[in-house]
C-alpha cells in the first residue's frame, strides 16, 4: 500500500491490515484524525480496498450520516464522522469486534470520548519538505527545478491538497502556453499575476483578513461569513487553516482574532 509520509502511522498499518485480512472474523476501529488536505480519505480508501481485496468482496462507505447505514458488510468508511448526529448508533457495532470501521476527521475535538476510546487513533502530522516535493513532483505534467516546486509548496501552505491542485492547474497553465517553459518560467510571477496568490494566500483569504482588519481585528465567523457571502463550512475547512498555520489568526470561543 502507497502512501507518502506518515511514517508513523504506516509502520502501524505495515502489520496489522495483513492480520486483519488473514482473520476475517476480527474487527476493530481506525480513527485517521488530521488537517484537511492531509489525505485521510486517500488513505482511509486505500486500507478499505486491501482489507477486501482478499475477500474479492467491497466495503460500504458514507459521507458521515447523509445516507442510512447498512452496517452489513465488514469494512465500513465513514467520512468526516465528526460531522454525524447520532454517534452511540454505532457503538454496539464497533464493541461487537466483527466489523473493522475507518473513521475520518478533521474535528476529532467534536468527538465524544466514548467513541474515540473504541478506536485505535492514528493523528496525521506535517509533512517535510522531501515528501512534499515527491507528492508535486509525482503529481506533475511539467519539469522544473527543485527551486520552482518549493515555491508551489511554500505558496500552499504545505497543504498536500492543495499543493497538488497547483500543480495541476500550473500543468494546465504551461500547456495552454507552450511558448513558456516550465524549466525557465519565473513561478513567483505566475502564482502573483495568474492564480492572485501572494504570500501563500489566495484572493479568499486576503478577503478574509480584509474583513477582520476592518471590523477592529475581531470578529465572529458567522459575520465574516454573511459579508464574504461564503458558508462557514467552506471558510472552516478551506480558508482558515492555513491562516492559522501561517500564524495570521487565532480562533476562540469568542471569535476570530488577527494577529
Amino acid at each position: 500500500m502507497y502512501f507518502i509520509g506518515q511514517h508513523h502511522i504506516m509502520n502501524v498499518l505495515a502489520f496489522m491490515l495483513p492480520e486483519l485480512a488473514k482473520h476475517p472474523t476480527e474487527g476493530v476501529s481506525f480513527l485517521l484524525d488530521g488537517p484537511s488536505g492531509y489525505g485521510k480519505t486517500t488513505l482511509a480508501l486505500s486500507m478499505c480496498e486491501y482489507l477486501t481485496e482478499f475477500e474479492g468482496k467491497s466495503f460500504e462507505y458514507y459521507l458521515y450520516d447523509t445516507k442510512p447505514f447498512l452496517l452489513k458488510k465488514r469494512v465500513i468508511f465513514i467520512d468526516e464522522i465528526h460531522r454525524m448526529k447520532d454517534f452511540e448508533f454505532l457503538f454496539p457495532f464497533m464493541d461487537r469486534k466483527d466489523k473493522i470501521f475507518v473513521l475520518a476527521t478533521n474535528h476529532s475535538g467534536n468527538l465524544p470520548e466514548a467513541l474515540r476510546n473504541r478506536c485505535t487513533e492514528f493523528v496525521f502530522t506535517e509533512y517535510d519538505d522531501e515528501e512534499l516535493m515527491l507528492m508535486a513532483v509525482e503529481a506533475s505534467k511539467f519539469k522544473a527545478s527543485d527551486e520552482s516546486f518549493l515555491k508551489l509548496i511554500k505558496a500552499s501552505n504545505r497543504n498536500p491538497r492543495i499543493l497538488k491542485s497547483l500543480v495541476d492547474n500550473f500543468g494546465r497553465y504551461f500547456s495552454q502556453n507552450p511558448s513558456i517553459s516550465s524549466s525557465n518560467a519565473n513561478f513567483d510571477e505566475i502564482l502573483a499575476n495568474v492564480f492572485q496568490i501572494f504570500d501563500g494566500m489566495d484572493t479568499l483569504s486576503r478577503r478574509y483578513v480584509e474583513i477582520l482588519e476592518n471590523l477592529g481585528g475581531k470578529a465572529s465567523l458567522s459575520l465574516i461569513s454573511n459579508i464574504l457571502h461564503v458558508d462557514g463550512e467552506t471558510l472552516r475547512t478551506n480558508v482558515e487553516p492555513n491562516l492559522l498555520k501561517s500564524g495570521r489568526i487565532q480562533i476562540s470561543s469568542k471569535g476570530r482574532k488577527l494577529i
